[in-house]
This record gives C-alpha cells, sequence and structure tokens, in this order.
C-alpha cells in the first residue's frame, strides 16, 4: 500500500508539472482594449489575434512569435479566430466581411469573402469553403447557428433561436 501511495503521489507530481509546462503561453503584450483570439496549427503553434493584428508561435514551446502579415488597419477586433489547418483559416469581428488567410505563411494577408450579411460571434470552419457561425440572426435577433458558403456568399439558418446570449460553436474528431 505505502508503494502504491508513493507511487501515485510521484504520478500526480510528474503530471500537473509537465501540465503547466506546456499549457503557459508568452503572447505578445496587447495595447489593444479589444477581442481576444487563440487558435493552433497542425503542429500546435498558437496563431493569436489582437486588435489588428495576428501572430504566430514561431516553434512550439518557445516563446517566441511573428507578426502575420494578415493586420487590415481599421477591421478591429476579431470576434472569432478558427484554423481549419496550416493554409485554411477564417475571421471575423462582428459585423463585417469574413477575412480568410494562410495562417501558416505570416508573409500572405487577409482575403475578403463574399460573405453575408450574417453578425458573428463565434465560427468553425465545416470545410475550406463552408462555416458554421453563431451569431444574432435569428428571429427576434436571439442567436441563431447557420452554415455559410464562403464561395457564393450565401447562408442558412440550422438553429433559430439558440439564446439570447454569446455563444459557441465547434466540431468534434469527426467533423460533426
Amino acid at each position: 500500500m505505502k508503494k502504491l501511495i508513493t507511487m501515485s503521489a510521484s504520478l500526480l507530481a510528474l503530471t500537473s508539472g509537465s501540465h503547466a509546462q506546456w499549457t503557459t503561453l508568452n503572447l505578445p503584450n496587447s495595447t489593444a482594449a479589444t477581442g481576444l483570439t487563440l487558435s493552433h496549427l497542425d503542429d500546435g503553434r498558437y496563431v493569436y489575434g489582437n486588435g489588428n493584428d495576428f501572430f504566430v508561435q514561431d516553434s512550439f514551446g518557445v516563446a517566441g512569435q511573428t507578426q502575420h502579415a494578415a493586420t487590415n488597419p481599421g477591421f478591429g477586433f476579431p470576434s472569432f479566430l478558427d484554423v481549419r489547418s496550416d493554409n485554411s483559416a477564417v475571421t471575423g469581428n462582428g459585423f463585417s466581411s469574413i477575412h480568410s488567410f494562410n495562417a501558416g505563411n505570416t508573409a500572405s494577408g487577409l482575403i475578403t469573402t463574399n460573405s453575408t450579411s450574417f453578425q458573428d460571434y463565434a465560427a468553425v470552419l465545416r470545410d475550406d469553403n463552408n462555416l458554421y457561425l453563431v451569431g444574432g440572426n435569428g428571429s427576434g435577433g436571439n442567436n441563431a447557428l447557420a452554415l455559410v458558403d464562403l464561395t457564393a456568399g450565401t447562408g442558412s439558418i440550422l438553429i433559430d433561436n439558440v439564446s439570447s446570449f454569446s455563444a459557441g460553436v465547434d466540431l468534434d474528431d469527426s467533423g460533426n
């Protein structure tokens, strides 16, 4: 029994130390009093948005980051950021167009999609051309879940009146 308790205590100490080490991120100083978004690339490096700026972590587990060229003066705070793969990412700022960009290539800029007039709080890419979006687009101004086609610039409400508060959306490992 004593051996089991000692082994359990050692395992717990090791687990908590490892947990704290890899979950600590050193983000750039934020001077903007605006939204903060965080996602990650396939290799685990974070993509961070604040104000008009986006950053990509230089290497997983390393504190350095590079400012992304996908900086758009006047874009304002990002309400969401979703990275599907190194070359497929989208961001929005609540009331304007949805923008896509190549998150893994810090020299690439923002591309304005043929977006709809949907308000956006949160979104997740379903595939490279479609995303699920949550925003105040439901009946009576309540939140709704919509499917937006980024190529055609059209969208349709899938679930109306989700709530009257902000909401999030995500996919499981199977894409559901």
